[in-house]
């Protein structure tokens, strides 16, 4: 991907599959490799939806550990039956 020369690379944050974690598959893992193994300038979502003040401040605290920078956080609201 990054001989294709992208401008970045979009990692959207899903609670579905604990987005936060360890996990190989989750956003931050993702966007970590992207960034720090790919070289790629990152840009990570997170949505703040249903999470706690601490929990949003370990997952800020974990992607500046990881030297993501760029984020586009969002409030979202509710989903119904989406989530």
């Amino acid at each position: 991907m990054a001989l294709a020369r992208p401008l970045f690379c979009d990692i959207t944050w899903h609670p579905a599959g604990d987005p936060g974690g360890d996990k190989p598959s989750s956003t931050m893992a993702m966007a970590n490799v992207m960034l720090n193994y790919c070289g790629l300038d990152t840009v990570m979502h997170i949505t703040c939806c249903r999470q706690s003040k601490d929990e949003i401040r370990e997952h800020l605290d974990r992607a500046k550990e990881f030297g993501l920078r760029n984020l586009v956080a969002l409030r979202g609201g509710i989903c119904i039956g989406l989530c």
